[in-house]
């Protein structure tokens, strides 16, 4: 092989990885906007940058020979075979919707492969310093933006997300235990490139403890209880690579003690010394709160769902239409399109084929990946190898109490390490012109999301009006106008159908099929605001029963709403008397027409007893008088030295300091 074509090939492999980590970078920093997708556009980044990425290695090639495909690509592409023989067997479901979930198990496929075949030709070490890199950058990019949006909240820009001043700092992810989730991964890509053998260890280890502060503060900052968790993981795979080979073990605990120790003692300085426990609690008194009932509600929603679909589940997608079902009967109801568990998700929505297609090809690469460990030694384990497992397991645990691998952002870095540990499924002799149909398959995917980009664009700009960021009354014509454009919408069917449903006037004309759409639209996206809407054509349609069940349905699942949806119904009572009536009569009697928010105190929802949590900033109580309460909350920009206001449920992001001010 000659010196100018291995150069190639090594210039292929470096801007292919370099290709994924800036789409990880732009993906994790860039700010996510609000709806109906808060994170499209961050998603599409990542998964371009590793079609790219694909088409780069192809072309230069870097990966000629057999193709070898790990369990990790076998596992995504049984996944994706099981959702495609959904759509047959659930006719009911939106087929073009499914272009989503088999496009993102391709091109985990995709990054399996390419994981797989980097570690095969001995550049696993090249895979990793690119990825650590990468979140290396992103965890000290959200550390400083989560303390900027402690200073600056409410404060939206092209590159900051806005924070409510009743909220936590979550970065530009806008989900806390995501934005803990990057931090730690920036903890481990810190151990990575400070690890035992490395040169000039002291001064990189000095300038990694600064660098681990901030983000262990940041951790702090955003009150995740699995950030814990996270951080532990950290420190034992930072204790591993910093330990030296014969003192692993020792390094193992480490790691997991002075990380432990480093997270509680940062909590208590921001929290107790620096004063920002007045306006909320840390994570560590979050641990038990009414998020673990949502959770236990959601599994309880997955098990009906797969008890009533135990061989092939309900169909992709199918979870939040039985949110939706469950309303009534469910311990603790919440609007969710995934059941906050991986395992019950795909048991839910794919029955026992799904979690065969699952756990059969996982388990197989999982005691692979462990035999091969054990077989070398914990002394003998490569950098590369600790730091994978690192990021691995977060993973694996989060995904018991969330959905990260719904996010490519996640899930790609994800099937990279995954597939470069793993171990060959099947050898495949690829011929040059299969190579290069396959090639364009990336670049087919780039120029379709290239259009969806575009169409959602134009989507998201209507989904002003359904979240009150436009007046709808004022603007109908244009709304209409604009919908119309939006016939042919691939992807997107779910969202065009409520935009058209939103768009409905609540009268006789054509009621059957607006409740037939309604119907469609609640199973799919159960948004309060359809919901009372279907609520009230079923009442137009003299069905009482079924009308006040949704209304009760609306209020379980928003306690929020659920004073205005009471005023609404008794509006139209007032107006239509003879088709009210009856439905008014029959929601005053159900349990959930005096429901109050379920969140009676927004700083501490364990105490549902109170109004409200009085908040009383006073930097007197702080260490050196420094508050940051006093700039968490807007007191200080609004010129104020302390102050005293009350936090409530229903206007939490506008609550206003308003008595006791020392100006």
């Amino acid at each position: 092989m000659s010196m100018e074509n291995q150069s190639l090939k090594s210039m292929g492999v470096y801007m292919a990885l370099g290709s994924i980590a800036i789409g990880f970078i732009l993906a994790i920093l860039s700010a996510q906007h609000f709806a109906p997708i808060s994170s499209f556009y961050q998603q599409s980044a990542i998964a371009i940058s590793l079609w790219l990425a694909a088409v780069i290695i192809l072309l230069s090639g870097a990966l000629k020979g057999d193709w070898q495909l790990p369990w990790t690509w076998l596992t995504a592409g049984l996944l994706a075979l099981v959702i495609t023989a959904g759509v047959a067997i659930h006719p009911h479901s939106m087929a073009d919707m499914m272009i989503w979930p088999i496009g993102t198990l391709a091109t985990a496929a995709m990054a399996a492969w390419m994981g797989h075949a980097l570690a095969q030709a001995k550049r696993a070490q090249t895979l990793s310093v690119a990825l650590m890199s990468a979140f290396a950058v992103s965890a000290v990019g959200t550390a400083v933006i989560c303390w900027l949006q402690i200073f600056y909240p409410a404060y939206q820009t092209l590159w900051l997300f806005p924070r409510s001043v009743l909220a936590a700092p979550f970065g530009n992810l806008a989900q806390r235990n995501e934005a803990a989730l990057v931090l730690a991964f920036g903890l481990v890509a810190l151990g990575f490139f400070t690890r035992q053998g490395l040169p000039g260890l002291v001064w990189k280890r000095v300038l990694a403890s600064g660098v681990a502060i901030l983000l262990l503060s940041a951790v702090a900052l955003t009150q995740s209880r699995i950030g814990l968790a996270f951080t532990l993981t950290a420190g034992a795979a930072v204790g591993l690579m910093w330990a030296a080979p014969d003192k692993r073990l020792r390094g193992l605990a480490a790691g997991i003690v002075v990380f432990a120790l480093g997270y509680l003692a940062l909590q208590w300085l921001v929290y107790d010394a620096f004063g920002l426990g007045q306006l909320f609690p840390p994570g560590t008194q979050r641990l038990v709160d009414r998020g673990v009932g949502q959770r236990l509600g959601m599994l309880q929603v997955a098990w009906a769902e797969f008890c009533a679909h135990p061989f092939f589940g309900g169909g992709f997608g199918s979870f939040g239409g039985w949110e939706y079902k469950l309303a009534l009967q469910n311990s603790a109801p919440l609007y969710s399109t995934n059941a906050h568990n991986l395992f019950a998700q795909i048991g839910a929505e794919l029955g026992i084929v799904g979690l065969l297609a699952l756990i059969v090809p996982a388990a197989i690469s999982f005691t692979g990946i462990v035999r091969r460990l054990f077989a070398a030694g914990i002394s003998r384990w490569p950098a590369w190898q600790i730091a994978s497992l690192g990021i691995l397991l977060m993973i694996a645990g989060y995904s018991m109490t969330e959905y990260p691998l719904w996010h490519t952002y996640f899930l790609i870095p994800t099937a990279l390490l995954w597939g470069a540990m793993d171990s060959t499924a099947i050898h495949l002799k690829i011929s040059r012109s299969i190579k290069i149909v396959l090639g364009l398959v990336p670049v087919l995917m780039i120029a379709f999301l290239g259009w969806a980009g575009v169409r959602y664009y134009e989507i998201a700009k209507l989904y002003d009006y359904v979240y009150g960021f436009k007046n709808y009354q004022t603007h109908r014509e244009q709304f209409n106008t604009e919908l119309s454009k939006l016939f042919f919408s691939p992807g997107f069917s779910l969202y065009t159908e409520a935009l058209n449903f939103y768009g409905l006037g609540v009268d006789d004309f054509m009621l059957k099929d607006k409740i037939t759409l309604g119907e469609r639209v609640v199973l799919a996206m159960p948004n309060s605001y359809f919901i009372t809407n279907l609520g009230m054509l079923y009442a137009l349609n003299n069905q009482p029963a079924l009308a006040a069940q949704t209304f009760a349905k609306a209020c379980a699942l928003g306690p929020s709403q659920c004073e205005a949806i009471r005023h609404d119904v008794a509006h139209m009572t007032q107006l239509h008397p003879k088709r009210f009536k009856p439905t008014f009569q029959q929601f005053r009697a159900s349990p959930q027409y005096g429901i109050q928010s379920k969140v009676a105190n927004v700083l501490r929802p364990w105490d549902k007893n109170t109004d409200g949590t009085v908040v009383t900033i006073d930097p007197s109580k702080t260490l050196f008088g420094f508050d940051l309460a006093l700039y968490a909350s807007g007191l200080a920009q609004a010129g104020m030295k302390s102050g005293t206001f009350l936090a409530t449920p229903t206007n939490a992001a506008q609550s206003a300091p308003h008595t006791a001010p020392n100006p």
